[in-house]
């Protein structure tokens, strides 16, 4: 009983309050079944520096709301054996849903308008790394960069 109450109660808190970061994978699994991406547990600023340190790309997947978009990209794309394959191989994949301060906040940085949205990011030493002078160098904790390459 207790056990239900408490799926209850964290349900309606992620439907007021968003899906926190560390809580995709089991909303996920919850909602799509499996298989399962595997999702960084981390704020945005220790994916990126863990993303540098195991030379890997950022995968960026902005949440908001429910949609008919939001199904086919969970079920068509992120079940898909051989897009899970690729991005465990060669991506640290965070998810934050825009509702929440973080996600939010990045999300306009990077000019994120239409949900989901994913974004390829390649994290950075410093800001004098980035590619070009064209291309925007975000900062995101104090100290802490990443330059989107792409944006879906």
């Amino acid at each position: 009983w207790f056990g239900s109450l408490g799926k209850r109660l964290s349900d309606l808190g992620q439907s007021v309050l968003g899906i926190a970061s560390e809580d995709f994978d089991g909303w996920f699994e919850g909602r799509y079944g499996r298989p399962t991406p595997t999702f960084s547990k981390e704020c945005f600023g220790d994916a990126t520096k863990r993303a540098l340190e195991e030379n890997r790309l950022l995968l960026l997947w902005f949440h908001q709301e429910e949609s008919i978009v939001t199904e086919r990209l969970c079920r068509d794309i992120l079940q898909n054996s051989f897009v899970l394959e690729l991005i465990d191989r060669n991506f640290i994949l965070w998810a934050g849903d825009v509702c929440r301060f973080e996600p939010g906040q990045i999300s306009r940085l990077l000019t994120c308008t239409d949900f989901p949205a994913l974004v390829v990011c390649q994290p950075l030493r410093n800001g004098f790394d980035a590619f070009g002078t064209e291309r925007i160098c975000l900062e995101w904790p104090l100290g802490t960069y990443a330059q989107p390459l792409l944006q879906l």
